[in-house]
């Protein structure tokens, strides 16, 4: 399970939902400006929110993976502080779990941190921790 491929398809869907709400009132007045029929408006109106639906689906299936991806970390899982342009990159591993929280360590310095399971994607990469454990 890869989640880094999971947030990229997240946002492409974001980008095409977008794109698709917003052509619906474009649609509307291109096929006003042309007089098509009402019915035939409806109908390409009807196509594009269905459209939109699959993409809302879609994403909130993709959300689900990658929040599973969140707690199926166990002790000694590896998780890569998220890169900055002047900080190189820090890893921490967890060293105790607990309800709703991570425990982490910072391999290089010994730097403990208490992080929220359903926070930790805001802060950190998993994509290499949840391969690993694959």
């Amino acid at each position: 399970m890869n989640v880094e491929f999971y947030q990229k398809k997240i946002k492409k869907y974001q980008f095409l939902m977008a794109s698709f709400l917003v052509a619906i009132p474009v649609i509307i007045n291109i096929a006003n400006q042309a007089g098509l029929d009402t019915w035939k408006t409806s109908v390409a109106i009807l196509f594009i929110a269905a459209c939109i639906l699959f993409f809302y689906q879609t994403i909130q299936t993709c959300k689900k993976v990658v929040e599973e991806a969140c707690y199926q970390l166990t002790v000694g899982s590896k998780v890569y502080k998220r890169y900055h342009a002047k900080r190189p990159a820090e890893v921490y591993f967890i060293f105790q779990e607990g309800h709703r929280y991570y425990y982490l360590e910072n391999i290089k310095n010994g730097e403990k941190r208490l992080v929220a399971k359903d926070k930790i994607l805001q802060d950190y990469d998993l994509s290499m921790s949840v391969e690993a454990q694959a």
